[in-house]
């Protein structure tokens, strides 16, 4: 029974809480994607967040005892429910994954028995393995948000952390006005998410288009199988809406959720500069201290967000740089021969990668650059007229600014700060000139083999290639 109320109690909190009631229109687009469900009965965490524990905190409803098992079950069987769907959706992600790697050996196979020219081959290959590499990847993102939904330490506690640790100014003149800001960006974010989703799984449904400029695309789906198959076209018709709401969004959620704790800070160092600008620099000991406890307490809620998301931006980041390049490479070889809607689908997932990456680097670093607002206020203060004891906290709370470093990470590898910014687009601007300067080279050893292809030595014979794949070529037998 205790263990029963327990459970009540704490799903009815995730009900009630103030985050996940404002996220909840894109939580309904990321549940309808499969990568969304809360773990029913999540073993409680010590919440505790130590002295500012005593400032004004809105207590959380709980509806009465009697009427708990009838909550509890009307809460805990759909998400039941949502977690086989997102196993159910996951499991149609690798059959998609598998069928993926069988038309990818086949064109391979195939690949190998014409007789193409390098640049072309080598384009043909590309071309494949980053489709290959993004149904990889699309899986690998699934694997991520199931496991951040399923874990204690994942969506659960983001969500409650954010209750407990964003807590209420003690003093006058404090900002409270998280609700009309955060709204009208969830608004945005929630319209911009479902018509990109749109797009993306229409750039997947027209290649099903019988239309001489979607032959192209519907022969890159159905390599390896009958064109005939229904099965296979419903697999890849019903994996493509998954797959579609795994590249898109992810991106929109993670910019979501970023909103809302770079809110929270730029709160923060609104509330701190009115109070050392009321008292002319100087903030008593109490104060300052309830600061820097506010200031810890967001940091601990961007490390809950951030083991969520930093291994989605790791794996985010390698695959769009890459994509990025082998993308550009395969339209600039394939140029001359693709259809209009090929190369149409190929700037739209160029483009589409750069908006991931432009995500990534807008919300780490408006994350960061807020949590490290502050400093320029404390530098401020006038430390002369301060005791120990407030130079001592003072001190401390600078340390922490500018010592560890705060913001979303790449799995702990790198923070995502105006630092990575000009690190990424060096990192892709130098890959991207050696691309185009290995297709310069293939394309010049090209023209050297098909001059010395129309040369005709003495006492060798030229005989036709009969295999040819629409080039013009032969073979050279000595005599």
């Amino acid at each position: 029974m205790a263990s029963t109320e327990v459970t009540t109690e704490r799903t009815e909190r995730m009900r009630s809480n103030k985050l996940y009631c404002l996220c909840r229109p894109f939580v309904f687009l990321m549940r309808i994607g499969g990568i969304f469900f809360i773990q029913p009965g999540t073993p409680p965490e010590d919440y505790s967040c130590g002295a500012h524990c005593s400032t004004p905190q809105k207590n959380v409803s709980i509806i009465p005892k009697k009427d708990a098992p009838t909550s509890n079950n009307s809460w805990k069987d759909p998400q039941q429910w949502g977690r086989l769907y997102c196993l159910l959706a996951f499991t149609l992600m690798v059959a998609y994954f598998v069928k993926s790697t069988y038309s990818y050996c086949f064109g391979i196979h195939l690949l190998q028995l014409n007789d193409d020219p390098l640049e072309s081959t080598l384009a043909t290959y590309v071309t494949n393995t980053r489709y290959l590499a993004w149904v990889a990847q699309m899986v690998i993102v699934h694997v991520i948000f199931l496991r951040a939904c399923a874990n204690p330490k994942g969506m659960f506690k983001l969500f409650i952390s954010w209750e407990k640790l964003r807590f209420h100014c003690p003093v006058s003149g404090c900002t409270q006005t998280f609700d009309p800001s955060f709204i009208r960006k969830r608004n945005v974010v929630v319209i911009l998410a479902g018509f990109h989703l749109i797009v993306q799984y229409l750039s997947v449904v027209l290649a099903f288009v019988p239309s001489d400029e979607y032959s192209q695309l519907f022969e890159s789906f159905m390599r390896g199988f009958n064109t005939d198959n229904v099965p296979v076209k419903i697999l890849i018709g019903i994996a493509s809406l998954y797959s579609s709401s795994l590249f898109i969004l992810p991106s929109y959620f993670f910019l979501l959720i970023g909103s809302a704790i770079t809110i929270d800070f730029l709160h923060f160092d609104h509330d701190l500069r009115r109070q050392l600008r009321r008292e002319d620099g100087r903030v008593r000991v109490k104060t300052l201290e309830w600061f820097r406890l506010r200031h810890n307490a967001l940091c601990i809620l961007l490390e809950h967000a951030d083991w969520i998301f930093s291994p989605w931006i790791l794996l985010t980041f390698g695959c769009s740089i890459v994509q990025i390049l082998s993308g550009i490479f395969s339209a600039y070889a394939g140029s001359g021969s693709s259809k209009v809607m090929t190369e149409i689908s190929t700037c739209y997932w160029i483009l589409t990668y750069f908006l991931h990456i432009a995500i990534m680097l807008y919300v780490g670093a408006s994350v960061n650059s807020a949590a490290l607002a502050p400093t320029l206020h404390l530098y401020e203060v006038n430390q002369s007229k301060m005791t120990f004891s407030e130079t001592l906290q003072l001190q401390t709370f600078l340390s922490k600014l500018t010592c560890d470093r705060i913001g979303f990470t790449a799995w702990k590898m790198f923070t995502v700060d105006f630092t990575a910014v000009v690190e990424v687009v060096g990192l892709y601007v130098t890959h991207q000139i050696l691309l185009f300067q290995l297709q310069l080279d293939l394309g010049l050893e090209y023209k050297a083999h098909e001059f010395s292809m129309c040369e005709k030595p003495e006492n060798n014979e030229t005989f036709p290639d009969m295999v040819g794949n629409g080039h013009a070529s032969g073979w050279i037998v000595s005599g």
